[in-house]
């Protein structure tokens, strides 16, 4: 590869790492600036210093991209989205749609302890739970 093309390819490659940057997703931000995921994990291979900044980049590339896909499940499970309606093959009217799923999954996200799938059962003060039961007339406690 000349001098020429070396400059080329990291011009691409600092598009490349400011579109993961914003997209989160290495299909996402390969397609934007027009190159295949392959070309991408050549450079990974190939290039130890673009490798290294991928590395340093993704944590965070990924945490922007979180912070999108969240704001989409509320979207969806909050303000919901619309749905068209046909009849006889003409668009007629839209309907409001809602994710109860999505909510769920946000309530369960930032609520763990209100909203978790599993209790735990505890007795007085956090202590373990006192069983009492009768058995031929006896009180036992356990």
């Amino acid at each position: 590869m000349n001098t020429v093309q070396k400059k080329l390819q990291k011009a691409k490659q600092e598009k490349f790492l400011d579109a993961l940057y914003e997209m989160g997703t290495i299909e996402r931000a390969a397609t934007v600036i027009k190159i295949a995921r392959k070309t991408v994990y050549n450079w990974i291979h190939a290039d130890k210093a673009f490798a290294s900044k991928m590395e340093k980049l993704l944590p965070q590339a990924k945490q922007n991209y979180l912070g999108v896909l969240e704001q989409e499940a509320h979207r969806r499970a909050v303000e919901g989205i619309d749905k068209p309606v046909y009849y006889k093959g003409d668009l007629v009217d839209t309907v409001k749609e809602y994710s109860d799923t999505l909510l769920i999954v946000l309530l369960k996200g930032n609520a763990p302890e209100k909203y978790r799938d599993r209790q735990e059962i505890t007795g007085a003060n956090g202590g373990p739970v006192q069983l009492q039961w009768v058995e031929d007339g006896n009180d036992k406690t356990g």
